[in-house]
């Protein structure tokens, strides 16, 4: 993720670095995690403030998607390329359905905030679209989830710095 990261992060120069964190935050590639690490790693914020400005991110993108993704979904299915997108990503997504089926809001809260590649709150929306769950329980398991996979990150993104730091003198 550190060279994907790193290509986001050239690509946001200019942008001010409160708000390149959150958009790296909102992006489904990086979500919470990424902000996280590129808040505190390179663009040097204080860790709370990566947090929650990655946070924001996220939870300001994934909201409407959840509300909205259901109605573009149909549109986007009249397309043959875009409907095989949505193909790959929810045959991506299968995977991960039934566990969340089987734990419920819990399963998708667990889910979100793992610190893995394709568990985070873009993946928790399509498992909610794809088996069809009610958007409140679904919202506060993305929320909780979000907010614990984020602190985690900043506990490991401020561990790494503080040793980059000490190890190399900077």
């Amino acid at each position: 993720m550190n060279a994907f990261l790193n290509d986001i992060v050239q690509g946001l120069q200019g942008v001010p670095r409160e708000s390149a964190v959150a958009i790296i935050g909102a992006l489904p590639g990086t979500e919470v995690r990424g902000g996280v690490i590129a808040g505190i790693n390179f663009f040097h914020l204080p860790p709370l403030e990566a947090l929650a400005l990655a946070a924001a991110g996220n939870l300001l993108a994934i909201t409407p998607a959840l509300i909205f993704l259901e109605r573009f979904e149909r549109m986007l299915r009249r397309n043959r390329v875009t409907e095989r997108c949505l193909h790959w990503a929810f045959a991506r997504v299968e995977r991960n359905a039934a566990r969340v089926q089987r734990w419920g809001p819990l399963g998708l809260l667990i889910l979100t905030s793992l610190p893995l590649p394709g568990a985070g709150a873009w993946t928790g929306v399509l498992i909610a679209l794809l088996l069809g769950l009610r958007r409140a329980p679904v919202l506060a398991s993305l929320y909780g989830g979000v907010i614990v996979g984020g602190a985690v990150m900043t506990v490991i993104a401020t561990a790494a710095d503080v040793a980059v730091r000490r190890l190399f003198g900077l």
